[in-house]
């Protein structure tokens, strides 16, 4: 099954990892936490990203506590 969404911090991670901070960055200020894969497809593949490398996300918000 091809993943949906992927986490925004996923992605940076990868993208960190390979050297790519200003792009990390970019990405980080410029999309959602949860990243619609298949409306991103084509930023995903500039970035060199595979989306079958990714993990689905979870839309359930995260409980933080203040």
């Amino acid at each position: 099954m091809a993943v949906k969404r992927a986490s925004k911090s996923q992605i940076v991670s990868m993208l960190r990892s390979r050297g790519l901070h200003a792009r990390a960055d970019w990405f980080e200020r410029e999309l959602p936490d949860l990243v619609d894969v298949g409306h991103n497809y084509s930023l995903l593949s500039m970035l060199d990203i595979d989306p079958a490398t990714l993990t689905e996300a979870d839309a359930a918000p995260v409980a933080t506590r203040s």
